[in-house]
């Protein structure tokens, strides 16, 4: 290694001795490239911090399996999605938003519905104030351990939760980044399509199984 930054040097001080405005475009030519490459290496493999390949939440996954058990007999209250799943996606996870039906510009203040004194909407009608309100506190908790837009399956009693998903490339997603927390409560196996990463008591961090991975 030495020895190139050794030839890298003298070439260096060669053209200097030869033209100086010859060197100065050198440089400039020099710096440019650099710049393209990290440019370009930023975009290829953009940040991607250890633990989006590690199941890293604030409780422990007993209490997190406990908390999804309890969450079950909730998210079957809502309305079922057109393709045969329970669904609801998380719009903004700061201000806690959220909407139960996909392209549906109606979002749901979770704040402002758990301090309501009766259940007025429509879509949570079959919940009872204190059903909709434990419904909505375990969706925070759930945030809170950055698992955020989820899909429950009746037919495998299969919870899948966004984890720790991030905006990259102006605002696209990263596919090789998505990351999945999967569990269920009578223990059916996630599908082939994906590979696991972690695994912590019946929890499973899954990506999809042709992710870059680094």
């Amino acid at each position: 290694m030495l020895k190139y930054f050794t030839m890298f040097f003298d070439k260096c001080k060669y053209i200097l001795r030869r033209n100086k405005s010859e060197f100065i475009g050198f440089l400039f030519g020099l710096i440019l490239f650099s710049f393209l490459v990290v440019r370009y290496l930023s975009i290829q493999k953009p940040s991607n911090p250890p633990e989006r390949n590690k199941i890293v939440i604030n409780v422990s996954p007993n209490e997190l399996e406990d908390s999804l058990k309890v969450f079950e007999p909730l998210i079957i209250k809502i309305p079922m999605h057109e393709f045969g799943f329970y669904m609801y996606e998380i719009i903004d996870s700061n201000n806690l938003k959220i909407r139960i039906k996909l392209n549906d510009n109606n979002c749901i203040d979770i704040k402002s519905t758990l301090n309501s004194p009766i259940n007025n909407i429509e879509i949570f009608k079959k919940f009872t104030k204190p059903e909709l309100n434990r419904f909505l506190k375990l969706i925070i908790f759930f945030n809170k351990n950055h698992l955020y837009t989820c899909q429950f399956s009746n037919e495998t009693k299969a919870f899948t939760f966004d984890y720790r998903m991030m905006k990259v490339n102006n605002g696209d997603w990263q596919y090789d980044l998505y990351r999945y927390i999967y569990y269920s409560t009578n223990n059916t196996i996630y599908e082939h399509g994906f590979r696991k990463m972690d695994k912590k008591g019946h929890l499973y961090l899954l990506a999809h199984y042709d992710s870059h991975i680094w």
